[in-house]
């Protein structure tokens, strides 16, 4: 099995997102119970979502148009791979409205830090099973 390869120039800076942001991706597919527990993982576990996020937008599963998966879903899977520590599906295939209730709740501002995220490596949380799962 083979890797992820390192940035590119397209990647060469990494992915930022609040937890507010990966939270409301997480509820749009129905996976409430991550979202709660990304708005209150640690730093670590926050810099391990965006490198995720980060190589299944540039090098994970595409559209039948060749197009990259949007960054809500990819967020999504990222912070349910970090969080159950295998990769899987969505609860729902499509997104769904939040409700306001949702909206406030998932509204939190704090962002990756980013000294933590620069020295990490490219795609250090990216394992084998979540290759060999998302790449054909």
């Amino acid at each position: 099995m083979v890797l992820p390869a390192p940035r590119t120039t397209l990647a060469a800076v990494p992915i930022s997102a609040t937890t507010g942001d990966v939270a409301t991706a997480l509820c749009h597919y129905g996976e409430e119970a991550t979202a709660d527990w990304v708005l209150n993982c640690t730093d670590d576990e926050l810099v391990a979502v965006l490198d995720v996020a980060e190589w299944l937008t540039y090098r994970g599963p595409s559209t039948p148009s060749g197009a990259s998966m949007m960054f809500d879903k990819a967020l999504a899977l990222a912070a349910v791979y970090v969080h159950d520590g295998c990769p899987r599906e969505l609860s729902r295939r499509r997104r769904r409205r939040l409700t306001e209730e949702e909206q406030r709740r998932y509204s939190a501002e704090r962002w990756v830090d980013i000294q933590l995220q620069g020295r990490t490596t490219p795609f250090f949380a990216v394992r084998t099973d979540a290759v060999e799962y998302w790449t054909p």
